[in-house]
């Protein structure tokens, strides 16, 4: 390897020329421009010698066989693809003063070790690690101010911390995520439409106080996810919010809720969920929001008005075949009769409210 083999101006590396699969960025080299490097499949190392501060768009695209970087701390930019389908990439974490990370960055880096963030990320890009394994737990720091869509999408790891100081998740940012289990302390209000769709890994998830919003499909399909605490701010649960999460037995609301509306299907087809108590401002239950809750076998209602609730609903419990029970503030126990469409109650046996199944 010798200087010839770099093409440089101005401090950018334009071009690299050599046939060396082991490289060593000369002194001079701030930039790696866009595409220098796409899409060599020999190179296997590169030392960036501490003096680079800029990843290009698409600078190390489709180089399959790199496996190591080194002394890249310098870096504070990296661009829009630039190591995308580095999918022999092992890295011991991002560059400490890195800044931003941007669109597809490490999209398919199926190997890629660890995260450890350094204090300086504002800006995480669309699609930024989607396809990506880490070995170790990836939390991602209160620096970050900006996350893009899909950016966590089929993201591999044992437990994901999100710190990030927003308040909205983007759409499906962490959809197909591999992750076990997630823990988000990030000020969010909304957690956005298909935030988890189909992460059939993720058994435990801890959702923040300051949550108001589960948006549509936010944990549909979740398969392994075993129970949820609905913060006491969460007002709005949305359509197929937790739709087919099948190992769901616990859903825990909690005490003070501002809860007032459950909307369609949002828990159909849990199908271990066995009781759930309605918190006293709930107004509006939308059709199906229950149904096909095969081990169902109690609902409490915990204020009488309630009632009306269950008559405006279409297919409200449809298919809760173990439904035994149903219990309102004052008005104590009824039993539901799948046959007739009936509410009675479960003392004198009087036909009560008429509810669709």
């Amino acid at each position: 390897m010798t200087n010839t083999d770099f093409e440089i101006l101005n401090g950018a590396l334009i071009d690299y020329k050599g046939t060396d699969t082991d490289i060593i960025l000369p002194d001079e080299v701030k930039i790696i421009a866009n595409g220098a490097f796409y899409p060599n499949t020999t190179i296997k190392s590169v030392d960036f010698g501490n003096h680079v501060t800029t990843v290009g768009e698409n600078a190390f695209k489709g180089c399959e066989n790199l496996t190591t970087i080194k002394n890249w701390d310098s870096v504070i930019h990296i661009l829009e693809d630039a190591f995308y389908g580095c999918k022999s990439l092992k890295i011991e974490g991002l560059p400490k003063e890195l800044v931003d990370v941007g669109n597809s960055a490490f999209y398919q880096c199926a190997s890629l070790g660890k995260f450890n963030a350094g204090p300086d990320l504002i800006k995480i890009g669309n699609e930024a690690f989607k396809w990506t394994a880490f070995t170790e737990d990836v939390l991602i720091p209160d620096s970050v101010a900006a996350i893009g869509g899909q950016a966590f999408d089929h993201l591999k790891t044992k437990c994901l911390t999100i710190n990030a100081d927003i308040t909205d998740f983007p759409p499906r940012l962490c959809q197909h995520c591999r992750a076990e289990k997630v823990v988000i302390n990030s000020p969010i209000e909304s957690l956005g439409i298909a935030a988890f769709l189909e992460s059939r890994h993720l058994t435990d998830v801890k959702l923040p106080d300051t949550l108001t919003f589960i948006d549509n499909s936010a944990f549909r399909d979740c398969f392994e996810l075993k129970s949820i605490i609905i913060p006491q701010s969460v007002d709005t649960i949305g359509e197929r919010a937790f739709k087919n999460c099948l190992a769901l037995t616990g859903v825990f609301i909690e005490a003070g809720s501002v809860l007032t509306d459950i909307k369609e299907h949002a828990f159909e087809y849990c199908t271990r969920l066995k009781s759930i108590v309605i918190p006293d401002k709930v107004d509006y239950i939308a059709d199906a929001a229950f149904a096909n809750c095969f081990d169902l076998t109690k609902l409490v209602f915990t204020k009488d008005a309630q009632v009306d609730i269950i008559e405006q609903a279409t297919d409200l419990f449809k298919g809760c075949r173990m439904l035994n029970e149903i219990t309102f503030e004052t008005f104590g126990f009824f039993r539901p009769d799948q046959s007739n469409k009936k509410l009675y109650n479960t003392t004198d046996k009087d036909p009560w409210k008429i509810m669709r199944f």
